[in-house]
């Protein structure tokens, strides 16, 4: 339920991106889809009733769970755009590794 809640809250790419990394990032990208589907389900089926919801809340939750995603990946874009730091191994080598 608590991941429900995270979607529903307007989320920021650059609050996300400075508070999370990559793997947590795209964790939440995945478990987003799933969320978003299973509104989807329960709108296309009209199972409102079952789960107990309202056309309109499930309405909000789509629109705010597609505002998350969107935002999650300018999140992934922002640290795809980190700087890298060079390690030299030998003189010829380097070695780029993310900071993230």
């Amino acid at each position: 339920m608590e991941l429900i809640e995270f979607f529903r809250t307007e989320q920021f790419a650059k609050e996300v991106a400075d508070n999370l990394n990559k793997k947590e990032i795209k964790f939440l990208i995945k478990k987003g889809k799933e969320v978003l589907e299973f509104a989807n389900h329960i709108k296309d089926n009209n199972l409102y009733f079952d789960y107990d919801v309202t056309p309109a809340q499930i309405e909000n939750d789509i629109k705010c769970v597609k505002w998350n995603l969107r935002e999650l990946r300018k999140a992934i874009e922002l640290k795809r755009n980190e700087p890298f730091e060079c390690i030299s191994i030998t003189k010829e080598v380097y070695v780029q590794i993310c900071l993230n």
